[in-house]
């Protein structure tokens, strides 16, 4: 009877602590993670994308990002960053068709790529603008931001 009683004890506890484990382990995505699948959305949709044509362009896109993020930490004088940035596009233009990516889609992959940026950016403005309203004060409430889905 007692040792039933403390195999009871012993597994309430198990149970208990698995349990309190994932509840606390079980983190939500981060920023970096939740922006990285709205971009991922965001242009397989505004190319238009068939599956086949997804399944070939994100590893070349992914690498291309790699690349640019390469080029803009390895560069400090902007003329010579935005040369390198140019000559990465070129050389991938090439990778994309490869890809099976047609031109259009290709020229319209560089032109969201900056909407996006631009978008991100008034984004960013908005919300320091609204923290100067509120005076950076953790008392006052914070006036959110209506949700806006990013159109173009």
């Amino acid at each position: 009877m007692f040792v039933k009683k403390n195999i009871k004890k012993f597994l309430y506890f198990i149970i208990s602590s698995l349990l309190y484990n994932s509840i606390v382990l079980a983190q939500p995505p981060n920023d970096g993670e939740k922006m990285k699948s709205i971009v991922i959305a965001y242009i397989t949709e505004e190319l238009d994308l068939t599956p086949t044509e997804a399944q070939n362009f994100w590893p070349v896109f992914n690498q291309y990002q790699n690349d640019i993020k390469t080029a803009r930490k390895n560069f400090t004088d902007e003329l010579e960053l935005e040369e390198q940035v140019l000559n990465i596009r070129k050389s991938y233009k090439l990778k994309f068709k490869a890809a099976n990516i047609n031109d259009q889609k290709i020229n319209k992959l560089f032109k969201v790529e900056k909407m996006l940026v631009q978008k991100v950016k008034q984004n960013l403005q908005q919300r320091r603008q609204m923290r100067l309203e509120n005076g950076n004060n953790p008392n006052k409430p914070i006036r959110q931001m209506p949700k806006q889905r990013v159109r173009f």
